[in-house]
């Protein structure tokens, strides 16, 4: 089960895009519930998605854009419609939890 506990959204067009999510999981460990931060960012000539844990004190990084077989767009002009980021994040979103869940 996913849920999540807080998202913040920022698109500044033609400018930059800032996703944050704190989500909790119940992965396949003995069904423990664990909680991550999905971090999404994109700006001229560079796009960033990576995922970290949260242990109760810290967080320990898990998963960056490139460990889930996606290569992130750094071209100069990586100019995304808000729609288009928002799609992308989702893919992304779903491909992070793949990930944590072949993980864990």
């Amino acid at each position: 089960m996913t849920t999540i506990i807080s998202h913040s959204f920022t698109h500044k067009e033609r400018s930059s895009t800032t996703d944050v999510k704190l989500i909790s999981l119940i992965t396949p460990d003995k069904n423990k519930k664990k909680v991550f931060k999905f971090t999404y960012e994109n700006y001229n000539a560079g796009e960033r998605f990576y995922g970290e844990l949260f242990n109760g004190n810290n967080l320990g990084p898990i998963f960056s854009i490139r460990d889930l077989g996606v290569m992130a767009n750094s071209s100069n002009y990586c100019i995304m419609t808000e729609a288009e980021v928002k799609k992308r994040i989702e893919d992304l979103t779903k491909k992070g939890i793949e990930f944590i869940n072949l993980l864990f």
